[in-house]
């Protein structure tokens, strides 16, 4: 979904801003997907979630049903 496509982007680079205009959402939602990836993923940082993503990470189910990156 929009979260997902969120991950990918902010993962890549992409800004809160580029990542609206590409997804059509507005930045407040983006910021509020944001967010939510942050608290799924367990990371605080932007840093941190750009750094999941160049080593590899993807998103996906967990055993218990949430979804997370795998490292």
């Amino acid at each position: 979904g929009q979260e997902r496509k969120v991950f990918e982007l902010v993962g890549r680079g992409h800004s809160n801003r580029e990542s609206a205009a590409i997804t059509g959402l507005s930045e407040k939602t983006v910021r509020n997907y944001l967010t939510r990836v942050f608290e799924k993923l367990g990371v605080r940082r932007r840093s941190e979630l750009v750094a999941l993503q160049v080593a590899g990470g993807s998103w996906r189910r967990d055993e218990s049903g949430g979804k997370r990156a795998s490292r």
